[in-house]
């Protein structure tokens, strides 16, 4: 059974791959003459066009340059979106994470939690040295080590190398199922769990799905928040700090 669910997510994470190579290698003629206006400082024209771009089709490329463009025209909030679905789709580019930092830096509050268990931290930064993909690639060659570990040790016939063998292909197996559980973990935290950037610069946040109801705290643009719940006007969400309330819906851009 454990098998089976990852061989399951390898192949949809192999077709994925082979999905955005090819949106990646077929550049339009809207997606250069988006460039074409970014280089001309026309900021404006150059996020509109990106979008337009990007109903054809996603790319890791053009979320980061809409983002750049939104962040030149100083709209936080939307450069925060567009930064974190090109994070979606490439996790370890270290390219937008720096963004990302700088915009962190202009905004009135922090998309980190003040105290977090320093072990979570470190499993983030492992789990996005690389893409989803890539992990399951990795986990695929230990898979195939694996098989030839027990292999040679089926066939060893001394006991010192039937040893070896034995260990390598356990090793083997142990890697493949931590780069499996990595792929795992990435591709449930930015693909199965709904999340949201503020996009307006104050927004009330409530204890109920009512204008009338208790006033918590406030946000504030480029905040990344998770979507708890939603109704027709009103979005339950999560802050980075585990606090929670309700807010408005179209104060809210999905992820």
């Amino acid at each position: 059974m454990f098998l089976r669910h990852y061989i399951r997510l390898l192949t949809v994470l192999l077709m994925n791959s082979i999905i955005a190579t090819a949106t990646v290698q077929a550049k339009p003629n809207l997606w250069q003459s988006a460039d074409s206006l970014y280089a001309s400082g026309q900021y404006v024209e150059a996020a509109r066009t990106y979008e337009g771009a990007l109903k054809k089709g996603e790319s890791f490329a053009l979320y980061y340059n809409l983002g750049n463009a939104y962040y030149r025209q100083k709209q936080y909030g939307r450069a925060m979106c567009a930064y974190q679905r090109a994070l979606r789709l490439n996790p370890s580019d270290a390219d937008v994470r720096d963004n990302i930092n700088i915009l962190n830096a202009n905004l009135n509050h922090s998309n980190v939690p003040a105290s977090r268990f320093f072990l979570y931290d470190w499993f983030m930064e492992v789990r996005d040295l690389f893409t989803q993909t890539t992990w399951a690639w990795i986990g695929g060659i230990m898979w195939l080590l694996c098989c030839l570990f027990f292999f040679l040790f089926y066939i060893a016939q001394a006991k010192r190398p039937r040893k070896l063998w034995f260990a390598a292909s356990v090793l083997a197996f142990v890697l493949m199922a931590c780069c499996w559980w990595l792929a795992y973990s990435q591709w449930h935290y930015y693909n199965r769990k709904e999340r949201g950037v503020v996009l307006e610069t104050k927004v009330e946040l409530y204890s109920s799905p009512d204008a009338k109801a208790k006033h918590l705290k406030d946000l504030y643009e480029g905040m990344v928040v998770e979507v708890n719940a939603t109704t027709k006007e009103w979005i339950h969400v999560v802050m980075p700090d585990q606090s929670e309330g309700w807010i408005l819906a179209r104060q809210l851009e999905i992820i």
